[in-house]
């Protein structure tokens, strides 16, 4: 331009005249010179150079022919003002269908980034900090349908560790779903592939090799195939980790979204970062749980283990007991016979009679007492349990004129059998029974056995429940202790729960009580599955 060239340079009206000449043919794509370092408009330079519009438009319209006049001199006869125009007027259009078609792309473009950000920012919302796993997937998979455009998105976590998988569902309008599942192995499997990694790896992936097992899960929601991954890095807060989305698109959907490969990334890396602190933040609670467990556990272990302590000296003290009582006894209803047999005296007869029976009584419980203090040795053999259980429940039902329903047992596949002496365990789950009948006071009675199998430590649990009247703290702390009841007057002499009690570690195994008052209680019995094996410490 004007401003462009030296003053020292000499004719720069020529210099002027020949860079507007050369602005008038690009703008009226009859030619170029190939420069283009100045994007002036013709109007501009003209303006500058002194010249009006009109004269600028004058030598406009007399172009075309000028060109063809001199035409001749240069080999171009046959190049005509017309052909000039719709040649220039050609080039034009394709110009315009180029620029109109990068336009429309770079729309299209715009809009599917613009759903990423949607995407984000949906997700943001629709999370927190304090989010469950299985929610995060939830919210993950609609915002990659947002992304997307996909109808049907699942995403998925997955920890080796633990075996579960926590999933998000979203399909069409409906709102998205979460769910947690166990699913036959471990992702990935063997005949599966672990996603390639890095700032360079592929985003967007096909689903097969990498998603095998989500797909067999969830394919009948996720449409039809092709079915595509895109892997969601958990980073360093959960590690061993595995994580993804998987859609349904087809592969025109996907060249287009190949075109925001950046944006892709930042999705699945926002989605990925918090996944992963769900997931770690979830282990986090799950150990505190274990440690907390561990400590009642260990709480509950010492206090039975003072109150084994506590039983076995008043055992020994019951025996000692009980041979010193037998003999007095023996004497006051040898004598009271006697002294039946010397006078005819009705009221004397009631009354020595009354001292014997009394007398047989005692006698009884000092029986009682030695067999809780000594009890037979344990013969154990190999107990089916569902034998020895419907025993239990036809004559429960019969002596209580209980139905079926009111009494229901329920053993899991693995907990068929117990090691352990068959009268002894007979005799503890029918205590079991009864005091679980007696809770209901009166009540509509509903009694459930639950056995299930130990795997860690190869021991059954028989699980007593009802729901009648529970016990209070300090109630459930003196169950096993004898002749401790806290029914009224008129009860049993208190020794049921402490024989079961002792009847259950004489065959290595456990027994104890949880119980929440006015709700219910659950008797639990712990006995080895195995000869080898010892039931009675907590694992």
């Amino acid at each position: 331009g004007r401003d462009g060239v030296p003053q020292s340079v000499s004719d720069r009206g020529y210099i002027e005249v020949v860079h507007l000449a050369d602005l008038i043919a690009r703008e009226q794509r009859i030619g170029s010179s190939g420069n283009t370092a100045f994007p002036e408009r013709a109007a501009t330079v003209a303006q500058s150079m002194g010249l009006d519009t009109r004269s600028l438009e004058r030598v406009v319209a007399q172009l075309a022919d000028r060109i063809e006049a001199r035409a001749g001199i240069v080999g171009l006869e046959r190049l005509t003002s017309e052909r000039l125009y719709l040649g220039a007027l050609s080039a034009a259009n394709e110009e315009l269908g180029e620029l109109n078609a990068a336009l429309a792309q770079s729309n299209r473009t715009l809009r599917l980034r613009a759903r990423f950000f949607d995407a984000l920012r949906h997700f943001g919302a629709a999370t927190s900090s304090t989010a469950r796993p299985r929610d995060i997937c939830a919210a993950a998979a609609e915002g990659v349908s947002i992304a997307t455009g996909a109808s049907a998105v699942m995403v998925f976590l997955h920890n080796p560790s633990d075996g579960v998988w926590h999933t998000g569902l979203k399909t069409g309008e409906a709102e998205p779903t979460s769910e947690m599942l166990l699913i036959e192995g471990d992702e990935p499997s063997e005949d599966a592939e672990r996603p390639p990694t890095g700032p360079s790896a592929p985003i967007l992936l096909p689903a097969e090799p990498y998603a095998r097992s989500a797909l067999e899960a969830f394919a009948g929601r996720l449409g039809r195939p092709p079915f595509w991954f895109v892997p969601l890095a958990l980073g360093s807060s959960s590690a061993g980790g595995f994580a993804g989305a998987v859609f349904a698109a087809s592969t025109e959907r996907v060249e287009t979204l190949a075109r925001t490969d950046d944006e892709m990334r930042t999705l699945a890396t926002a989605l990925g970062l918090a996944l992963g602190g769900a997931d770690a933040r979830a282990k986090g609670e799950r150990l505190n749980e274990e440690l907390a467990a561990v400590n009642r556990r260990m709480r509950d272990t010492e206090g039975e283990r003072v109150g084994s302590r506590s039983l076995s000296m008043i055992a020994e003290m019951a025996a000692g007991a009980g041979h010193e009582l037998n003999n007095p006894l023996a004497v006051i209803s040898g004598r009271a016979q006697l002294l039946g047999t010397q006078t005819d005296d009705d009221d004397t007869q009631q009354s020595l009679q009354l001292i014997k029976d009394q007398a047989t009584q005692c006698s009884r419980i000092v029986s009682e007492l030695m067999t809780f203090a000594r009890p037979e040795p344990a013969e154990p053999t190999q107990v089916e349990l569902s034998a020895l259980l419907e025993q239990i429940r036809a004559s429960f039902l019969a002596e209580h004129s209980l139905t079926a329903e009111q009494f229901t047992v329920r053993i899991a596949a693995d907990a068929h059998a117990v090691w352990a002496d068959a009268d002894h365990v007979r005799v503890i789950i029918g205590e079991l029974v009864r005091n679980a009948w007696e809770a209901y006071e009166g009540k509509p009675v509903r009694l459930v056995v639950n056995c299930r199998a130990e795997v860690a430590d190869d021991t059954i649990v028989a699980e007593v429940s009802d729901e009648g009247r529970g016990m209070a703290p300090d109630v459930l702390q003196r169950a096993f202790d004898p002749f401790y009841s806290h029914r009224p007057a008129g009860r049993g002499r208190g020794l049921g729960l402490s024989r079961a009690h002792r009847l259950a570690e004489v065959n290595r195994g456990r027994l104890w009580l949880e119980s929440t008052e006015t709700v219910g209680t659950t008797a639990c019995l712990k006995l080895p599955a195995r000869a080898d094996v010892d039931a009675r410490e907590p694992a």
